[in-house]
């Protein structure tokens, strides 16, 4: 159940925040899903699947591709603040109860 609590008289604050929610949203699955990628690929790695092909890592590798991901995963995270919300005090008022005629 989402709550929120809206300061002022403006509607728009509610579509605003169910707009960042969702966003925010979409951003953890990302990151859920880049991580679960990177894990999948580098924990077999880092234990050694490769070393019967006489194939061995260098740990420095290890650390650069942690770095690397706590990297993206920051950089993911801070696209949020990127996040254009449409303001509607900026629209144009509509003036009701004038048609314009033409006869």
């Amino acid at each position: 159940m989402e709550q929120y609590t809206v300061t002022g008289m403006s509607c728009a604050a509610c579509v605003a925040g169910v707009e960042k929610s969702r966003s925010t949203l979409k951003n953890i699955k990302e990151n859920l899903f880049w991580a679960f990628f990177y894990n999948s690929i580098g924990i077999p790695l880092a234990m050694g699947v490769l070393v019967p092909l006489g194939i061995t890592l260098n740990p420095m590798f290890g650390a650069v591709a942690m770095s690397l991901s706590s990297f993206c995963v920051v950089s993911n995270a801070l696209r949020l603040n990127l996040l254009k919300i449409h303001d509607a005090s900026h629209d144009k008022k509509r003036v009701h109860g004038s048609k314009d005629t033409k006869k």
